[in-house]
């Protein structure tokens, strides 16, 4: 292995040393770069990263791909690969939560030499935002997409945070001590969830600056996108993040990334699985529909996976948009689930009064009633609002 792949890898493994302690904090704790790590441990002692095998605990996410010679391999969030010992019962693009050795000189793929995760344990994994509720004997972490797991670790995080979970599936855990098995999710890092567009700039130090319209975060993955482009970004917000040494601030660490996508469209029926199609008439798998049905109209906010496999067919090719966020249905302004002429006077509330609109539907958002999506509420959205509840309610 060339001497600046062995630092890219290193430099990944002690960053992720670093970084993912703080993004398993109590709620309202601050890291310090002291504390022990939780993804990756290195141990530079005794031969190190220079004068042997280092003695690294591997753990993270990543998708499963086809690496040289047909050997199965782990493509990390930041697109580094690896070659990878146990893949289990899991497939060729499922993405994996995957702990084991690291070893910079397997020979795992004969004949070559390369890095590899080896005498490794292998799960699903889940990595995205969701929202803390109560269960019925234990806390519960509602997914973006709906499911609920017990988390092994809550880290201080209470009832409605949003927060951001990184971890290994468990469908059978014991997590919730009710006597039965319940979904839950184990190893897990915990921290306030980020999710949004923005683009990718250099920033001090060779470091990566994520800026939005309002704010500036230094960025842990940029996944080799070129800088300037519109990106969506989702992962683990720290207030004082380390990353950028010597440097404290904002961060958004252990992310993930890609191209962004934030547009308007209806769900629709597809030949064997629900889509997103777009006002421009591109039809997208999406991973995250909420309550919303075929025939409602919604914005959805995401990010393009480029290594997707979209689980059904549809003839032709898919790109899918996952971690995402969806606003509707589109003039649903009451907030009941349903567009009707029952949403009439409330969508007038939110044109002319917004503020008292918020008051009377603390629950509903504002932007339910943006419906030609150029995020304002006014009289341009009048004429969409009328054909939406003409056509929901033709005979």
């Amino acid at each position: 292995m060339s001497a600046s792949r062995k630092l890219r890898v290193a430099s990944h493994l002690l960053r992720a040393a670093c970084v993912a302690v703080t993004c398993s904090i109590a709620a309202g704790a601050v890291p310090t770069s002291t504390e022990s790590a939780g993804s990756a441990t290195v141990d530079v002692t005794g031969g190190g990263l220079t004068n042997g095998p280092p003695l690294v605990q591997f753990e993270d996410c990543g998708r499963l791909t086809l690496g040289a010679l047909g050997c199965p391999t782990i493509t990390l969030g930041n697109g580094e690969t690896l070659a990878i010992e146990n893949v289990g019962d899991f497939r060729i693009g499922d993405f994996v939560f995957v702990r084991g050795l690291f070893d910079f000189q397997s020979p795992i793929c004969p004949p070559l030499i390369a890095p590899a995760i080896v005498d490794n344990t292998i799960n699903e994994c889940f990595q995205g935002c969701g929202t803390v509720v109560p269960g019925v004997l234990c806390q519960n972490f509602v997914t973006d997409d709906g499911r609920s797991f017990a988390l092994e670790d809550f880290g201080g995080f209470g009832n409605n945070d949003r927060v951001w979970v990184k971890g290994a599936v468990d469908p059978e855990s014991d997590l919730c001590n009710m006597g039965f098995a319940f979904p839950g999710i184990r190893n897990n890092t915990i921290g306030p969830c980020f999710e949004g567009c923005g683009a990718i700039t250099a920033g001090p130090q060779g470091c990566s600056i994520f800026i939005t319209d309002n704010d500036f975060y230094f960025i842990e993955n940029t996944a080799n996108l070129n800088p300037g482009g519109a990106v969506w970004v989702q992962g683990c917000l720290n207030p004082e993040s380390r990353q950028c040494i010597p440097f404290i601030g904002p961060g958004i660490e252990d992310n993930v990334i890609g191209r962004c996508i934030e547009a308007c469209g209806r769900i629709i029926e597809g030949p064997e699985c629900i889509l997103f199609r777009a006002d421009d008439s591109t039809n997208y798998w999406i991973q995250n529909t909420g309550d919303l049905v075929p025939g409602d109209r919604a914005r959805v906010i995401g990010g393009i996976d480029p290594l997707c496999l979209a689980p059904c067919s549809t003839g032709v090719p898919l790109e899918c948009i996952r971690n995402n966020r969806v606003i509707g249905p589109l003039g649903d302004a009451n907030c009941d689930g349903i567009v009707s002429v029952g949403d009439i006077n409330s969508f007038v509330l939110a044109l002319t009064d917004p503020a008292t609109f918020q008051s009377a539907f603390p629950d509903c958002d504002l932007a339910n009633a943006d419906m030609n999506c150029d995020g304002f509420v006014s009289v341009s959205d009048i004429n969409p609002f009328v054909r939406e509840i003409a056509g929901r309610n033709a005979p």
